[in-house]
């Protein structure tokens, strides 16, 4: 038989595949002649222990049901928002946002505990999302280029910088989308690239700079073709656990703080703070399977959950969903 390892965009070696060989070794001195799934990890959710300051993390095989693992990531009082990327191979940056202003930490692993760059310093706006984005024609060149880009919260709409890999630093670029909405503000940007090339930003609506009831806030899309400029999306409102094209384009009433993942097989996994009180971890995830035009949400399960509730997810894809040993 075949023994398929799911590939990891974020650079995951064998070595660090390690923990999981003795699972494997078993599970196929097992098999006969039928297939066998094998589950791995293939989402890490970070998100701040409600009212600690503290980013955790999770793992699961299945995008819904995670588990807890030991330890901090990183501390850091009033700490919110964790937003991780990997600039440089096995070189991790985490962004934390405290009154508006956003702070950097580093580690060589994703599971890591991250220290805090002192020298670091940005007051330009928060809650941020930081992306690579690869799209032709953004040179005069017209050529492909990828630019690492840190979208972010600030004066009421959502603005992108550019990360510079040599410097470690952001340089504030232009806004990336503006409020359409007549009123309130926009914030929490997280954004996601389409099988043909377009992008879809998922964005929060609140009805002012002060609200933090997730209740009365909203989660709404938006799309561009460069990745850079985003407009409105398509008219979207909830029935159900489904969607429905409509007036106006609340992807989900209730909700904050969004982070998107797109698998391999061109699924969405959107996570949210529930404003319900309906989920026990705090947290819902919408699953996508026509790449985010519509969605089935559900709660988020936390095994080990060390706090109350979780807050501010942020979903980094490890591999793809679970792989099949074949004879």
């Amino acid at each position: 038989m075949i023994f398929r390892l799911p590939p990891s965009p974020l650079r995951a070696t064998l070595s660090g595949m390690k923990r999981f060989w003795p699972l494997l070794l078993l599970i196929l001195a097992g098999c006969g002649s039928g297939d066998v799934t094998i589950q791995v990890p293939f989402v890490r959710l970070f998100y701040v222990g409600s009212g600690t300051g503290k980013i955790l993390s999770a793992t699961s095989a299945d995008g819904v049901n995670f588990t807890e693992e030991s330890g901090t990531r990183f501390e850091k009082t009033g700490a919110r928002h964790p937003d991780l990327f990997e600039p440089v191979s096995n070189q991790f940056v985490l962004f934390t946002t405290k009154e508006n202003r956003l702070f950097k930490a580093t580690a060589d692993s994703m599971n890591s505990t991250f220290t805090e760059e002192t020298t670091f310093d940005w007051d330009k706006g928060g809650n941020s999302s930081t992306h690579a984005i690869t799209a032709t024609g953004q040179d005069e060149s017209g050529k492909t280029t990828t630019t690492i880009v840190t979208f972010h919260c600030a004066d009421g709409i959502i603005k992108r910088s550019n990360y510079s890999t040599s410097e470690g630093s952001l340089s504030v670029n232009a806004r990336a989308l503006v409020n359409s909405h007549g009123s309130g503000v926009i914030c929490d940007p997280t954004v996601i690239k389409k099988e043909d090339g377009t992008f879809l930003m998922f964005y929060r609506w609140a009805p002012s700079e002060t609200s933090t009831d997730a209740a009365e806030q909203k989660i709404y899309a938006a799309e561009s073709s460069d990745g850079l400029d985003y407009t409105a999306g398509v008219a979207k409102k909830t029935e159900g656990s489904n969607f429905k094209t409509v007036a106006t384009n609340v992807v989900r009433d209730q909700a904050s703080a969004p982070s998107a993942v797109k698998t391999n097989s061109s699924k969405v996994y959107l996570y949210v703070q529930d404003g319900t009180g309906s989920s026990s971890s705090g947290l819902i995830v919408g699953i996508s399977k026509d790449q985010g035009e519509n969605f089935s949400f559900q709660s988020v399960a936390i095994t080990g959950l060390s706090t109350a509730k979780a807050q501010d997810p942020h979903a980094v894809q490890l591999a793809t969903e679970s792989e099949e040993v074949v004879p």
